[in-house]
């Protein structure tokens, strides 16, 4: 009935946002640094820039960007995989999160198992196994936006738990 909260992509023209908003109620979008997918030159979605958050993904987007958009959209679990794993990318991540506006989020699985991928390591998931996996939200919850949307691929059932649990967590 609502969607409060899409992933976007960086080709996708103004129509699709308008549909979205006017059939769905979006109110926030969310898209990866443009230093992975480069705006589309014939494609003009500006006019909903102000509702667009950027993701930090591997790569954290670069200030500039941010201010061109509405803020972040911060993925907690790659946040955290980035502190694990001393990825350098976000020695400075919090003073980014502090910094700008943050519209809307991502919460996956924290696993205690590393996978190894050619660019990076991680330990963030779209798949979890028991709910502890999320009890690393717990360290960011000053950093909590109105819309929290879980990202993961785990049947609806299983994601209504994760739901209450972390319900649970956001309140104490």
């Amino acid at each position: 009935k609502l969607i409060p909260h899409v992933h976007a992509r960086t080709d996708m023209d103004a129509k699709e946002f308008d549909y979205l908003t006017k059939k769905y109620g979006t109110k926030v979008f969310n898209i990866h640094s443009l230093k992975e997918f480069p705006l589309i030159e014939n494609i003009d979605f500006s006019k909903y820039y102000g509702r667009i958050y950027i993701e930090n993904v591997h790569l954290i987007p670069a200030e500039k960007e941010i201010e061109m958009f509405g803020g972040l959209c911060i993925d907690f679990s790659h946040w955290e995989n980035g502190k694990l794993t001393s990825w350098k990318e976000y020695e400075n991540f919090e003073e980014l999160a502090n910094k700008y506006p943050i519209g809307c989020c991502h919460i996956s699985a924290m696993t205690d198992k590393l996978v190894k991928w050619p660019e990076w390591s991680t330990y963030d998931s779209h798949n979890f196994h028991k709910l502890e996996e999320f009890n690393y939200i717990k360290k960011y919850k000053k950093y909590l936006p109105d819309i929290i949307s879980i990202e993961l691929e785990n049947s609806f059932e299983e994601q209504l738990k994760v739901k209450e649990y972390l319900e649970k967590i956001i309140k104490n």
